[in-house]
């Protein structure tokens, strides 16, 4: 069973529900014969996350989906919040001791988001 992370920017969530289902429809097939984790990094509204951003790891439809949200009032800062937010996550696994066997990026610029 490989460990597999996969990094995207498209998701289901709150706001949008349907938002990318064949996203978690992929990564339920994965599930099949693979341990899977989702790093999902969501730009949402001001009101919503903590300060500057916001670390939510659970578990949907038995997926363990680590979502990282940003508020919009900091697109200047896009780049560099974003930066840190994956950081914080990658960081996070390191320390339970998740080392991921292969690590897919879901569009290629999740990577530069």
């Amino acid at each position: 069973m490989a460990r597999i992370l996969v990094i995207t920017k498209w998701y289901p969530n709150e706001d949008n529900p349907v938002n990318a289902l064949f996203v978690r429809e992929f990564v339920k097939a994965k599930m099949l014969y693979n341990d899977v984790i989702v790093l999902y990094s969501e730009l949402t509204s001001i009101r919503n996350p903590k300060f500057p951003y916001e670390i939510r790891d659970s578990f949907e439809d038995d997926i363990r989906t680590i979502r990282f949200i940003y508020k919009r009032g900091f697109l200047k800062f896009h780049r560099v919040i974003n930066l840190i937010g994956w950081i914080h996550c990658l960081l996070k696994l390191s320390k339970e001791g998740y080392r991921p066997d292969i690590i897919h990026f879901h569009e290629y610029d999740a990577s530069l988001s």
